[in-house]
């Protein structure tokens, strides 16, 4: 008996060690070039910050903050939230490791998504009728009677709008003109082109939310009035919600009120040799932690994978 229990023993050690040598050789584990400690002596509750950890391009990642709003009886009350945009055009992926040098290169990357991308739908939207659900639920109704690769015409409200030109514009779809917002990130703005290209504004709930069609009966909005969340709650708008791996995921807040970043590394793809990890260290001043809005990171480029 004791040898058949002493045999199922080793049988077990036996499979363990083979399934956890299987899961190594699955795993490929990244050599770093380098690990770097940078402080970024720029509040960013005060204005965006725009790095790159090699110089190159327009950045890497923007560390800024979005206004959230909060109900409080019958009045919305906002507050800066720290916010962390990935470049949208590089991809990125988030890893378990707890630090740089344990990082297990992940199998899936995906990219942040800054604004709603209507390509999809675009060539299908004139002689439509199009509701526009805009900041704290109110809902508008716009014709879109021509689009061209340069002239776009909308009615609505009783009146005919011609835009022209919007190659790189700025629509607010309530006023049915041109605006300049003082920021990509400005709800002053709800259809964004880029080369022609349009892009909706779905900036954290204070963008907009677009359906298409002859009935609006199974909208649902929210007892604040936001509009956050919108593909979750199954109605026929399209999804409004602010997208980003990282975004304000990054952190917790301790029972003092305090922002903790979360023993994350992430890994950004610059190119298909260039790779670059990272991981957020702090979010106050290091010559005095009371002091928030400084960001400290850690980074490596990436020499090697090892399979």
């Amino acid at each position: 008996m004791r040898k058949i229990i002493s045999l199922i023993i080793l049988l077990l050690i036996t499979a363990c060690q083979q399934k956890k040598a299987i899961e190594q050789r699955n795993r490929d584990f990244i050599e770093l070039e380098f690990i770097r400690d940078t402080f970024i002596n720029t509040d960013i509750l005060k204005e965006p910050v725009y790095f790159s950890f090699d110089g190159r391009g327009d950045y890497d990642l923007m560390f800024m903050t979005i206004p959230v709003a909060f109900k409080e009886d019958d009045s919305l009350r906002f507050v800066r939230q720290p916010f962390i945009l990935v470049n949208p055009e590089l991809p990125i992926a988030k890893t378990t490791s707890p630090n740089l040098e344990e990082t297990i290169f992940p199998r899936v990357f995906t990219r942040d998504s800054q604004f709603l991308y209507l390509r999809s739908i675009w060539n299908n939207l004139e002689g439509k009728k199009v509701y526009f659900r805009l900041p704290y639920g109110k809902i508008i109704e716009r014709r879109f009677i021509r689009i061209t690769p340069d002239t776009l015409v909308l009615e609505g409200s009783g009146k005919r709008s011609t835009i022209t030109d919007y190659a790189d514009s700025y629509i607010n779809i309530l006023t049915m003109q041109k605006v300049e917002p003082r920021s990509e990130y400005d709800p002053v703005y709800h259809i964004k082109f880029r080369k022609g290209i349009p892009y909706l504004n779905i900036f954290r709930g204070l963008g907009v939310a677009v359906s298409i069609g002859d009935s609006v009966d199974r909208m649902i909005t929210a007892a604040s009035g936001l509009v956050l969340h919108e593909n979750r709650d199954r109605d026929d708008f399209y999804t409004d919600r602010y997208l980003s791996i990282l975004g304000d995921r990054w952190f917790t807040v301790d029972s003092w009120g305090k922002l903790v970043p979360r023993k994350e590394v992430f890994i950004l793809e610059k190119s298909d040799s260039v790779r670059y990890a990272f991981q957020i260290l702090n979010f106050y001043h290091p010559q005095d932690p009371s002091k928030p809005g400084f960001i400290t990171l850690r980074y490596g480029r990436i020499k090697r994978i090892h399979r």
